[in-house]
């Protein structure tokens, strides 16, 4: 059973007044990663009391929300997708809820409701991030959008395929936003079982992304930065830490 655990941290973690929501949806028909529901990121909406939980195993993804009165949090509606896809992680923009699909790489998207009605995806609006069909091994990982400003004014969706059986390695799909999302752009990292990926800089201009390849560091480990190109349809790699080395996240500060 998936689970979700909130406790207050101010004025410090307190476990005392830890709660816990269960996800008790059905599990989805992948037998190997969908045994059971399995909550795979909290999503903060900002500027709202609402959390976005992404269930890997349901096929769902869950929508939190904080009590006025109370302060508690409560499971207040769901989003349901095809089937065996997998929704791993969230990202929001102008109202569109855009998900990562895992297992069959993917970004879903759809209008985020503002009632607790529950809601479907619809297959039509599940565009592929990669160009061409890949076997079942290869996963869909991150999603970001980063925020705009005068250098990048045009939005544009990033999302990483994992273990592309390929000695180019894992790719970075770059996608434009609703209503026409598509795949414009799929950009060879070199990297392999590519784990983190943020944006950071001055206007948020690089991309750093980590390969954590969990057979053999030596190959498609390591840390590389590109940098944004034409607008932020593009990327440029300009540095590359070689390391044995298997980052799975990054900070900057």
């Amino acid at each position: 059973m998936g689970i979700v655990s909130l406790l207050p941290s101010s004025p410090h973690l307190d476990t005392t007044s830890l709660k816990v929501l269960k996800l008790d949806g059905p599990p989805g028909p992948n037998q190997e990663r969908q045994d059971q529901p399995h909550a795979h990121e909290i999503y903060e909406l900002l500027g709202s009391e609402e959390l976005l939980v992404p269930d890997l195993g349901g096929d769902r993804v869950y929508r939190l929300r904080r009590s006025s009165e109370t302060g508690h949090w409560a499971l207040y509606s769901f989003i349901s997708y095809p089937a065996g896809y997998g929704p791993r992680n969230a990202a929001v923009y102008n109202g569109i809820l855009y998900t990562l699909q895992e297992l069959k790489p993917s970004v879903a998207f759809c209008e985020l409701p503002s009632g607790p009605e529950t809601t479907s995806v619809a297959s039509e609006k599940v565009v592929p991030t990669t160009f061409e069909v890949q076997p079942p091994a290869v996963l869909g990982a991150l999603i970001l959008i980063p925020e705009l400003n005068e250098t990048y004014a045009v939005p544009y969706i990033y999302t990483s395929n994992r273990d592309i059986p390929s000695d180019a390695g894992d790719t970075i799909a770059i996608m434009t936003t609703a209503p026409d999302v598509k795949l414009i752009a799929e950009v060879s990292t070199g990297l392999r079982h590519v784990r983190g990926m943020q944006f950071g800089g001055p206007g948020n201009k690089w991309l750093i992304a980590g390969g954590a390849n969990i057979w053999n560091a030596a190959s498609g480990g390591g840390v590389k930065i590109f940098e944004r190109v034409d607008g932020g349809k593009g990327l440029k790699e300009i540095a590359y830490l070689e390391d044995d080395i298997r980052p799975t996240g990054f900070l900057w500060l």
